[in-house]
């Protein structure tokens, strides 16, 4: 979906993951949430270069997030967006 208002505020206040995504379809970020709604609206501010979105409902979102992230390292050697600045907030 076009990652705008209007579509944000049709996602349900619901547990789950959504992802990011830029004008070529590459993931910026993969998040779980227990308001994705609530999330999905303050990644709009956070967030000016994402241009279109996905989400699933899912009452693991920590766990479905972890899979998520883990499928995309595998296949991509890298975190979302392109580097692993959430992997040096670890450490």
């Amino acid at each position: 979906m076009t990652f705008n208002e209007e579509n944000t505020n049709e996602v349900l206040e619901e547990e789950g993951v959504f992802q990011l995504y830029d004008e070529e379809h590459n993931v910026l970020s993969i998040k779980g949430t227990a308001n994705m709604r609530k999330s999905l609206l303050e990644a709009l501010e956070e967030s000016p270069s994402a241009v279109w979105f996905d989400f699933e409902e899912d009452k693991m979102y920590s766990k479905r997030e972890s899979e998520m992230i883990q499928q995309y390292l595998q296949k991509h050697g890298e975190m979302p967006g392109g580097g692993d600045d959430d992997l040096e907030d670890l450490f």
